[in-house]
């Protein structure tokens, strides 16, 4: 009965229900669009960060928070370039993780930062990823080569990305291609070091290439000489007197008179010639065998959260200062970017929808309003006001659910011809958003259950205040209604 009785009250104001039902219908509309678009973001970004940044799950050193693009710090030891940690108990890890059940493969990396020595003002940052190739470029298959080749195992040599050779080559006017020597300088905790080694190749991503630090590639040996840690700086060593007896008697005059200095020769270092400094000794856990990152791929239907959680128990279990953590930790900051990016538009939505809220129900409590007569008649003819609730909420509900059931039909329509047609990337930066140059939208489960609670949400609002206007009309009242 209520129902014929809603849907007749409905038919009868005609006008207010395709009003009233058409704010519903939009506000639906763009909350069901809007939350299907930033989902396929959402996992187009993760898609494109797991496939060539940072597998599905990341180790790192307990003490230090890190991800595949560096540290925000080097732990407080020293100024300057951030230096990573590398991995301590790497065997004993590499180990428990051939055994694990949820790792399909893993692979290597060494995370540090490097200078291009190119000219006397060079100023610029490289991100030096030290792999080890065949591992490395066998978990990530994404990588195109454009120009040289591959870097090959126990090949001495670097890979620059095309869009770092570009701004080198515009900064400094020099041109860099495959066969190239360049030299690369490190400093921090680590001291100053300078390497040489050949461009060996020019590569690019599939998706993803434009962002503020971009990795380049580099063998494992020589990110191992640029980023270990020295140990000399914490030895002390006693002489015997043995041992310093052999020196003689050495004083200042001696060591700076004019036979000394006038022996002394400058020459000009050419930047791309080759250049090797001393091997300094490396702490204890560094050297040979060092990494700060491994990553992991998982096997198809494994829960990488609940991977992470157990992962980081059996590290804390055995004694070790390590840490899983998942993409979106491992990919900061680009995956905070994404993150306030669909902050705001969340909260563009949720605005629309109260906008939506807010109208809806002052048009209702004027219908009610004008509906004071029909009202209290009711009342005057014995309708309790509980019955008197229940049939607006009945008008609501269904006015509400019918433009909620329009409202998702039309953005499922327009979501099925964005998919098919495609929406280009306006710039390259989009690409990882997009998942490539063209972006696929679709219908999502967490769009249509958003649209449903956006529903209920509308339909108890609009109806909870002009409710409590309409229990409050009187038969009298209505009497003395024209």
């Amino acid at each position: 009965m209520l129902i014929r009785l809603a849907l007749r009250n409905l038919m009868l104001h005609r006008v207010k229900t395709l009003i009233i039902g058409g704010m519903v219908v939009l506000g639906v509309f763009l909350s069901f669009v809007g939350t299907a678009l930033l989902d396929r973001v959402s996992d187009n970004l993760a898609r494109t960060f797991t496939d060539q940044f940072t597998g599905d799950l990341l180790i790192r050193d307990k003490n230090q928070l890190s991800g595949v693009f560096g540290s925000s710090g080097d732990g407080g030891e020293a100024s300057g370039i951030p230096v990573l940690k590398p991995l301590p108990h790497l065997n004993e890890l590499l180990n428990y993780l051939q055994q694990n059940r949820d790792v399909e493969s893993m692979t290597r990396l060494y995370v540090g930062y490097g200078m291009p020595n190119i000219t006397e003002i060079s100023s610029d940052f490289l991100l030096l990823w030290g792999i080890q190739p065949s591992e490395y470029f066998s978990f990530f298959e994404s990588i195109e080569v454009v120009e040289g080749r591959r870097l090959a195992d126990g090949e001495r040599g670097l890979m620059l990305h095309e869009s770092v050779r570009k701004n080198l080559e515009q900064n400094y006017s020099v041109s860099l291609a495959a066969g190239t020597n360049i030299q690369i300088n490190n400093f921090g905790v680590t001291g100053l070091k300078i390497r040489t080694v050949p461009i060996v190749g020019i590569f690019r991503y599939s998706v993803g290439n434009d962002r503020f630090f971009i990795p380049n590639f580099l063998d494992i040996e020589t990110a191992r000489l640029l980023f270990d840690r020295p140990a000399g700086a914490a030895l002390e060593v006693e002489l015997k007197r043995e041992a310093t007896s052999l020196l003689g008697e050495v004083s200042l005059d001696d060591l700076f008179s004019e036979e000394i200095i006038g022996q002394a020769q400058t020459t000009r270092v050419d930047p791309f010639a080759p250049l090797e400094l001393p091997v300094q000794t490396a702490v204890e856990g560094t050297g040979r065998g060092s990494w700060t990152h491994v990553l992991l791929r998982l096997k198809q239907g494994s829960d990488p959260k609940q991977v992470e959680e157990e992962l980081s128990a059996a590290f804390e279990e055995r004694g070790w200062e390590l840490e899983a953590q998942d993409w979106f930790s491992s990919a900061q900051p680009d995956s905070s970017l994404a993150l306030g990016l669909r902050l705001i538009l969340s909260a563009l939505v949720f605005l629309i929808s109260v906008v939506s809220v807010i109208v809806m129900m002052n048009t209702l409590i004027a219908s009610v309003m004008e509906r004071t007569a029909e009202l209290g008649t009711m009342r005057a003819l014995g309708a309790r006001r509980s019955f008197v609730a229940r049939m607006l909420f009945v008008e609501t509900f269904v006015l509400v659910a019918l433009s909620t059931a329009v409202a998702i039909v039309l953005g499922t329509l327009l979501l099925a011809a964005l998919n098919i047609v495609g929406i280009p990337a306006p710039d390259p930066s989009l690409e990882a958003y997009f998942g490539g140059k063209v972006f696929h939208p679709s219908p999502t489960v967490d769009a249509l259950t958003g649209s449903l609670f956006l529903m209920l949400m509308i339909a108890f609002f609009s109806w909870l205040f002009p409710v409590l206007t309409a229990v409050k009309i009187s038969p009298l009242k209505a009497m003395g209604t024209e």
